[in-house]
């Protein structure tokens, strides 16, 4: 997928403000930045064979660009894909291929300060105002039931931030399945981050990002590295202390009885998969665990031997509904 990317610069602002809002908007006739945006990112052959709205949702003074890719004919179904943190929609164009020759819709969207969103860059004061936005999304579209949510790490977190801050207001789960890939509960060298955020949050309000070798994809690797225009090379410290009450609220929640599949790479150096298996099988005693051997941590795009077998658990679970 990524030997034939080049680097393009992209107007960010300017694909964001073309856009009307989600609610209403129609199906999508690209521009030619547009059709540069979907070429770059492998999106552009979805475009022309499915049917794609794509607008903006307002929420918290930030703009949320959000795509929504249809079946020409009749849905199985929608899976609300919520991509990780540092990553955005472009990035997932192998999976929602897949989930769409499946037969489902795929609802998905930028976080904010992500890909096309607006936001500071990769900033959020606590992880609540994620679910939040998750569910404005969720009340703005038109989606066919029944209802997936499909989460890659921080996208995993919100899922189950999202159920956590909802759960009381529903008598029934509206949500059919959540599907949570390498989920963030603890990240690896967690008291060590802790004891850097209690000092440096009163100094820095950013620091510079670094990249890991978290997919046996190479090719991957480098585009992240030096060919996507959307990345971004400075996290917030704030983001960092959200991280950690998301971790305390999450480890402190009571057991439920909810339908949840949990795909894990036991090569992952991003999340301490070894201390949240556990923590998740004590909050979801009915979860399904798939353990990816030797997989690393950006499921979504690992070498394919590993996200096939991602693929094939996401199928079955997908086949089951």
């Amino acid at each position: 997928m990524y030997k034939s990317s080049i680097t393009q610069n992209l107007d960010v602002a300017a694909l964001r403000q073309s856009l009307s809002d989600y609610q209403h908007a129609e199906i999508f006739q690209p521009s030619e930045s547009w059709l540069s945006y979907l070429k770059m990112y492998q999106l552009a052959s979805l475009q022309e064979q499915y049917r794609l709205r794509v607008g903006v949702v307002s929420c918290d003074a930030y703009d949320l660009v959000v795509q929504h890719y249809m079946q020409a004919g009749a849905s199985r179904g929608t899976v609300v894909l919520v991509h990780g943190y540092m990553d955005h929609v472009g990035l997932y164009s192998q999976l929602i291929s897949e989930v769409l020759g499946q037969g489902w819709d795929v609802l998905c969207y930028d976080l904010p300060g992500h890909g096309l969103s607006s936001g500071d860059s990769y900033a959020i004061d606590h992880f609540s105002r994620y679910a939040e936005q998750l569910e404005k999304i969720l009340q703005q579209g038109v989606c066919e039931k029944p209802c997936v949510m499909l989460g890659q790490s921080t996208g995993g977190a919100i899922v189950l931030a999202h159920q956590k801050l909802f759960a009381s207001e529903q008598t029934t789960d509206p949500i059919a399945q959540r599907i949570l890939l390498a989920p963030l509960i603890r990240p690896t060298q967690y008291h060590a981050i802790y004891w850097k955020y209690v000092v440096l949050r009163f100094f820095l309000k950013r620091i510079r990002r670094f990249y890991s070798n978290n997919s046996h994809d190479k090719d991957f690797l480098y585009f992240i590295r030096h060919q996507d225009p959307l990345q971004k090379q400075w996290v917030a410290v704030n983001w960092v202390g959200a991280m950690l009450e998301w971790v305390d609220l999450i480890e402190g929640g009571q057991p439920q009885s909810i339908a949840i599949t949990l795909i894990q790479g036991t090569d992952d150096g991003t999340v301490d998969w070894q201390h949240n298996l556990p923590v998740l099988q004590r909050l979801f005693p009915s979860i399904d665990v798939k353990l990816v051997e030797e997989g690393r941590h950006h499921l979504v795009n690992e070498g394919l031997p590993w996200r096939q077998q991602v693929f094939d658990k996401i199928r079955e679970v997908l086949m089951r509904l």
